[in-house]
């Protein structure tokens, strides 16, 4: 679970207007400035690296960041208190709204997501606002918002558009072109493609390997292999032993296992003579 809790100590907000950020007509921030997290609000980006924070430095979002405020709300006034209790509020609310904010679940993303919390005990005047975070872990800061970063889909959840798409925001059903030979050991996109258009392959399966070390590499491909050839046939509708198209699975990198919490395994077709396919493969029968 990639959830982080922030508790924010206590600081009463009245006569602290001197260090509001500065914002441009449409209310973002216009220039890098220590604020009081107490000043911050959806749309924020900001950079900290400090567990309980009384102040961060936020940025223009167009600027170098590793934080970015997707929602806020206020806590019940005398029916929410101590750590558990705001936890459980946060988690209510936070999750579910990540995906309004971004365009993706948040299981399908490589971001965590972090809660800044007001004080347990609330002493008169202060801040009774949770601010739900979104945090990039481990492969540099994010540039630009977050918001409606998820891929282009249309009504029925199928690729729009061909379109850069992290491995990330993969799901059964999409089809892609193949990166280069160099990028693979540590694959972090690929080029998402309308199935109606010619592409090299299809996820035709996915499924969530469970928390613990990473298996060896030898140990994936045969979990892999467990769960993909099996799936082929539904998918296809023929066996796969009789089958035109050919599988790889696309495994989560030690890197991604590690630092980003990413278990899913994607189960790929493609034509076993290496020319693109156009159109799905599901109940092709191919």
């Amino acid at each position: 679970m990639r959830w982080v809790f922030v508790l924010v100590l206590a600081i009463v907000v009245a006569g602290c207007d001197d260090d509001r950020p500065a914002r441009d007509e449409s209310g973002q921030v216009a220039e890098p400035q220590q604020v009081s997290i107490f000043h911050l609000q959806t749309g924020d980006c900001f950079r900290n690296d400090l567990p309980r924070p009384e102040a961060v430095e936020v940025v223009p979002c167009s600027e170098p960041h590793n934080s970015e405020i997707y929602h806020s709300f206020a806590l019940p006034a005398g029916e929410v208190s101590g750590d558990a209790e705001m936890r459980q509020a946060a988690a209510e609310r936070c999750f579910p709204a990540f995906a309004a904010y971004v365009g993706i679940p948040f299981e399908a993303s490589e971001l965590i997501v972090f809660p800044l919390l007001p004080a347990a005990e609330p002493s008169e005047g202060s801040s009774r606002i949770v601010n739900c975070v979104l945090y990039q872990l481990g492969v540099g800061e994010l540039v630009g918002s977050a918001r409606g970063t998820g891929p282009q889909r249309d009504q029925s959840g199928q690729l729009a558009a061909a379109q850069d798409l992290s491995i990330f925001h993969l799901q059964t059903g999409d089809c892609f072109n193949d990166p280069e030979a160099d990028q693979l050991p540590d694959l972090v996109q690929v080029e998402g493609i309308p199935c109606s258009q010619p592409h090299d392959s299809e996820i035709y399966y996915s499924f969530t390997l469970p928390d613990g070390v990473r298996p060896a590499e030898d140990q994936l491909a045969g979990l892999a292999a467990d769960q993909c050839i099996p799936a082929f046939e539904a998918f296809v509708g023929i066996a796969f032993e009789f089958s035109e198209l050919d599988v790889f699975p696309l495994t989560p990198t030690a890197e991604q296992w590690e630092e980003q919490d990413h278990r899913t395994v994607h189960c790929v077709l493609f034509n076993l003579d290496l020319s693109e396919l156009v159109g799905s493969a599901r109940g092709t029968a191919r």
